[in-house]
């Protein structure tokens, strides 16, 4: 059956507090260590916290200053071939925020521009080859391609995403860069 190969900016990635204790971490702080490392090392996300989880969502000035520089970069190298990303920028440009930008990915009016469903992702643990986090991610899609079928990908996806965050680093919006199996 397969699923599509995903890449998208993460929006918001929480983690279940009482999960991250039974992947074997020791403390909130170092779940808090663990995605600032992947995800937040240049502060593109804000923290929240309550009881349950901890979350980070891409806070609206950073997307504000790179989403439309970082998009048109992104689908540029994405579809070389001349082909249009089946995404309208100037709608983009006109919607100025990222809570438009959000409401026009609910809408799944374009291929590659649009929400993905919440899903469960693994998120790395240094030093523990193999072993993650369980993370929670909502994401924009900006590439959608498939159906594959795949059996022990993480490694492999982590791997792209580092190679996509280094091709992309002059933004920060480049550590939302997120690479998964998904709908």
């Amino acid at each position: 059956m397969g699923q599509y190969l995903s890449i998208g900016i993460a929006t918001s990635i929480s983690v279940n507090k009482e999960d991250a204790m039974q992947e074997g971490l020791v403390s909130i702080t170092e779940v808090k260590n663990v995605l600032s490392e992947q995800y937040n090392n240049r502060n593109i996300y804000d923290w929240e916290e309550d009881e349950k989880y901890v979350r980070l969502k891409l806070r609206p000035d950073v997307a504000e200053q790179e989403w439309i520089d970082f998009l048109s970069d992104f689908y540029q190298e994405r579809y070389r071939n001349g082909r249009v990303a089946h995404v309208n920028m100037e709608e983009l440009k006109k919607l100025n925020t990222l809570d438009g930008w959000l409401k026009l990915a609910n809408e799944n009016k374009y291929p590659h521009y649009q929400s993905d469903s919440p899903f469960y992702y693994y998120t790395e643990l240094p030093g523990r080859y193999g072993r993650g986090i369980r993370t929670n991610v909502s994401m924009i899609d900006l590439s959608l391609d498939g159906k594959i079928l795949i059996e022990c990908y993480e490694g492999l996806f982590h791997f792209i995403e580092r190679l996509l965050r280094k091709r992309f680093s002059k933004y920060r919006l480049s550590d939302s860069l997120i690479v998964a199996l998904g709908g």
